[in-house]
This record gives structure tokens, C-alpha cells and sequence, in this order.
């Protein structure tokens, strides 16, 4: 969560935002997945992260992103996709160097391409004081 009572005071303030891709065999879709999550990324004012949770890969889909330098990858072995949000929320909030309540946790699929204006849509409503 990233904006929410601290101390009595409403949080707004977002300094990263932790986007978590959980994938199972995507190898023909990811490559566009992660292409259209950059291009998010770049319209924001504020640091990404992309943390791609390999969920028992067994096609080309761990080859795929662990050449991109953009994203950062974990496996898990459970075919279920809840679990690996999950473990992709924990890794990619303990893996940062800001306060958790300072990160803002966006999830997407690896078989669907965002908009543009994804995150810059989901920054503003942060920075609004919405926290889910």
C-alpha cells in the first residue's frame, strides 16, 4: 500500500512505483507486454522497478526477460497466479531502498499490453490520496 494513515496524516507522497508481472509460459507475449510497460514507465516523474514473477516457466519466457535489463526477475514453483503477485510484491518492496509506504504496487498481466498512460493515470490517483 502506498498512500495511507501515517501517524494520523494521509500519505500522497509516491517515490517509486513497483510494478509486479506475474508469468507462466508467455514467451510469445511477454516481449510486447514488457515493450508497452517501458513506454509507462517513461511518462512518469518518479522511479519504476519491474519485478516478473517466472511462475513455473518451462517455454522461452525466462530467457526473454532475463535479457532485458529493464525489469528484474524471481521464479517461484506453484502455477498460481495470487501466489506469485504475492511473491513479487514481497521481493520487489524488500529488494527497495524506499519506505514501503512511499511505494506504489501496480500488478498486469504478461499477456496484455498497458496504455501509455497506465501508471501516470494510477500516479495522479495516488498522489490523490487513493490507496488501493
Amino acid at each position: 500500500m502506498s498512500a495511507g494513515l501515517m501517524g494520523g496524516d494521509l500519505v500522497t507522497t509516491i517515490d517509486e512505483i513497483l510494478v509486479v508481472m506475474p508469468a507462466h509460459d508467455e514467451s510469445a507475449l511477454i516481449g510486447e507486454a514488457l515493450d508497452a510497460l517501458a513506454v509507462a514507465r517513461s511518462a512518469v516523474d518518479c522511479a519504476t522497478r519491474v519485478v516478473v514473477v517466472l511462475d513455473s516457466c518451462s517455454d522461452g519466457t525466462e530467457r526473454i526477460v532475463r535479457a532485458r535489463r529493464d525489469v528484474e526477475a524471481i521464479e517461484v514453483e506453484g502455477a498460481n497466479v495470487g501466489a506469485a503477485r504475492a511473491a513479487g510484491v514481497v521481493a520487489g518492496v524488500a529488494a527497495s531502498v524506499v519506505p514501503v509506504h512511499r511505494i506504489w504496487i501496480a500488478s498486469t498481466d504478461a499477456d496484455s499490453q498497458v496504455d501509455a498512460d497506465w501508471l501516470v493515470e494510477q500516479l495522479t490517483s495516488a498522489r490523490g490520496g487513493a490507496d488501493v
